[in-house]
C-alpha cells in the first residue's frame, strides 16, 4: 500500500507517532526514532517509513510482536520498524546518523 500518491512527510509520520504516544507507551515502547528518506526528506511516494524503536525490557514473546506491529497499524503506507538493540553493527552508524527521536 502506498502514501496515496505523495511521500510520506516527516511531520506528518511525527505527528502520528506524537499522537499515539501514550498508546505506544503503555504497550512497552519507551522511545520512537525516525530514520531513513522520510527523516532525511528525501522520500517518494514509493518509500516507507522507517523506525527503530526502544522496549521496556519485560516486552517479550507476542507482546514484541506487538510492538513491531504497533507503528504499522498507525499509517497507510509501508512501515519498516525494528527494534534498536537488533540493528546489525555495521549498518547501525549510518542507520543512526539521520535519526531523529520522536518521543
Amino acid at each position: 500500500m502506498g502514501w496515496q500518491m505523495s511521500a510520506p512527510s516527516k511531520a506528518s509520520v511525527m505527528q502520528t507517532l506524537l499522537a499515539n504516544e501514550g498508546d505506544l507507551r503503555a504497550m512497552g515502547i519507551e522511545t520512537v526514532f525516525l530514520f531513513g528518506p522520510v527523516a532525511r526528506g528525501d522520500a517518494t511516494p514509493t518509500s516507507d517509513a522507517d523506525l527503530f524503536f526502544e522496549h521496556r525490557p519485560e516486552v517479550r514473546g507476542l507482546d514484541l510482536i506487538g510492538l513491531y506491529l504497533a507503528p504499522q497499524n498507525l499509517f497507510e503506507g509501508p512501515v519498516d520498524a525494528v527494534v534498536r538493540d537488533t540493528i546489525h553493527p555495521a549498518l547501525k552508524p549510518h542507520i543512526e546518523a539521520d535519526a531523529i527521536q520522536v518521543f
